[in-house]
């Protein structure tokens, strides 16, 4: 995701990154539009990427020696602009090149470049032959990710060629060529491309960060990590599935916060199912066990009559003292470097708000944080709001209810456009 003669550029890359985790997409999108906005990115996870880049490299240089050993390889610059570039490999393609290294692509609002483009004797607007996308990939067996690279720069590649090439190739690490026709993928690739271009277009906004397969190699996993534990998030537990943790988070159950020294529970042992004993609680454990998915609460109980015996086995209840805390729509929440916020509107100007999300319920968010019962909330538009800008409140008519419309601030330029 880039910037581009006024306009935003995506690649591959952004889609594969949308499908599996559209919270990454979001805060690729706030570091690109809203800089100052953005969370730092994990420095050790950028290391770890280009350490696998670099073995990829490697690969692809074998494959690469390989072609230009069977003569006719053209290599696209890496020097040059990208339009320069782009225009470099369109002319590769007309000239039928056997094979083409780095091929350049830019066809707003995509961008990107192929490893490699092979040439099939199956004619198009170039002549007689046409092109075939290649990208190498260590792994030994295809992914849905790479497939969906590949099937970009297919579609790509049909503009410029006059149809869509029939197959798209992923040469392995093993030196084997996995091969995908694009009848069998094509409808299903334009639908995710319709529905992440469309998640760009609304702001990419909405989401919350969820623990998923490529947390370990994403730049915004201890920023994702803070919010989990700021918000008690119970995907903290292992083996918890997601929907099983939105599930319970939306029921309002925390992991650590529900108990703390000095509270009261009831204990009831089983061997007397008629007698309640109130015990307090005077410590409580710091972490979740992987095995059970529970964690250590101690109570003194007390033994007046001298009835209860060590390995005594008892029912425990607790009870939480109700919270009053002000409902939000979860859209009007944003993410930014120090976590969650909202604006409100006070005295005609944008005020930000930072709030702590503690539960979730159809579609609202329960919050800790400096809003009062009677302040206006912003909810749409919020990705363009900026702290101190100029509000005006609208009535429309036959509407109780105020809309809030987002004016431009005089020292911000085009920030509230």
């Amino acid at each position: 995701m880039r910037h581009h003669a006024d306009a935003i550029l995506h690649s591959p890359s952004d889609l594969v990154r949308y499908l599996g985790c559209a919270h990454a997409t979001a805060l690729d999108f706030m570091r690109l539009t809203r800089p100052e906005d953005a969370p730092e990115r994990n420095q050790e996870s950028d290391a770890m990427g280009a350490l696998v880049q670099e073995a990829g490299l490697a690969h692809e240089e074998d494959y690469r020696n390989r072609l230009a050993a069977e003569g006719g390889l053209v290599e696209i610059p890496a020097e040059g602009s990208l339009q320069e570039r782009a225009a470099t490999t369109i002319a590769a393609m007309w000239k039928g090149a056997p094979a083409i290294f780095q091929a350049a692509f830019l066809q707003s609002p995509w961008h990107g470049f192929a490893d490699f483009l092979v040439r099939v004797e199956e004619p198009s607007d170039l002549g007689s032959w046409s092109y075939e996308p290649v990208d190498t990939k260590l792994a030994r067996s295809a992914k849905a990710s790479h497939i969906v690279q590949l099937g970009i720069y297919a579609r790509m590649i049909g503009t410029i060629q006059g149809r869509a090439p029939a197959r798209v190739h992923v040469q392995l690490g093993s030196g084997e060529r996995a091969s995908f026709r694009m009848a069998e993928f094509g409808h299903v690739l334009d639908a995710a491309i319709t529905r992440y271009l469309a998640f760009v277009a609304n702001g990419a906004r909405g989401t919350t960060p969820d623990p998923c397969d490529a947390c370990s190699l994403c730049p915004w996993l201890d920023h994702c990590e803070g919010v989990w534990e700021a918000e008690d998030r119970l995907t903290r537990i292992a083996g918890l599935s997601t929907p099983q943790a939105e599930r319970l988070q939306a029921a309002g159950i925390a992991i650590f916060a529900n108990l703390s020294p000095g509270d009261t529970v009831e204990v009831t042992p089983f061997s007397e199912p008629g007698r309640t004993i109130e015990a307090q609680v005077i410590a409580t454990d710091n972490r979740v066990s992987q095995e059970s998915r529970d964690f250590i609460v101690r109570t003194a109980i007390p033994n007046e009559d001298d009835k209860l015996r060590p390995g005594m086995s008892f029912r425990v209840q607790f009870t939480r003292n109700g919270t009053t805390r002000p409902a939000i729509p979860e859209e009007a929440i944003v993410w930014g470097g120090e976590g969650s916020h909202l604006f409100l509107v006070r005295e005609g100007k944008a005020v930000r708000v930072p709030v702590t999300i503690t539960s979730r319920r159809d579609g609202r968010v329960f919050v800790d944080g400096r809003v009062s019962r009677n302040d206006r909330v912003i909810v749409e538009g919020v990705q363009k709001v900026r702290d101190g800008q100029d509000i005006r409140l609208v009535r429309r008519a036959r509407q109780p209810e105020q809309n809030v419309r987002v004016e431009n601030a005089p020292t911000r330029g085009r920030d509230g456009d």
